[in-house]
């Protein structure tokens, strides 16, 4: 039968999921980043353009399963900042669970992605990741 889509049409989508393909690449890098220097408050920032990004590419009924997860993630990053403002003052501490939810928003995300293939294989498919099939 044939595509529907002219080249043009076809070329236009391509890049466009290749530029979405780019910009998560990128979020991905700053979310190791931020990890790695333990700036949660710049790893909320990349956690939220991660699921904008994801937002164009997964099901409606995924974004809405994800939503309350976000909030929550939202709810702990304006708690860190509040709990950040007051440490320097009151020796306030950062519970840990409050850390450990951005790690855990940020699995769920990655698995989410992975579902829809946008990502490298996982082990049992590892002997085509490296060979090109």
């Amino acid at each position: 039968m044939g595509s529907y889509l002219s080249n043009e049409d076809q070329q236009s989508t391509f890049n466009s999921a290749l530029a979405t393909l780019e910009r998560i690449h990128e979020i991905k890098q700053g979310l190791d980043i931020s990890t790695v220097r333990e700036d949660y408050i710049m790893k909320y920032k990349f956690l939220k353009a991660y699921f904008l990004e994801l937002i164009s590419v997964i099901s409606p009924k995924d974004e809405e399963l994800m939503r309350p997860k976000l909030k929550k993630v939202t709810d702990n990053y304006y708690l860190l900042r509040k709990l950040l403002s007051e440490e320097n003052k009151n020796g306030i501490n950062i519970p840990r669970s409050l850390i450990e939810s951005f790690d855990l928003f940020e699995s769920k995300l990655r698995n989410l992605e992975q579902r829809y293939g946008m990502n490298i294989p996982k082990n049992k498919d590892a002997r085509f990741a490296l060979s090109g099939r």
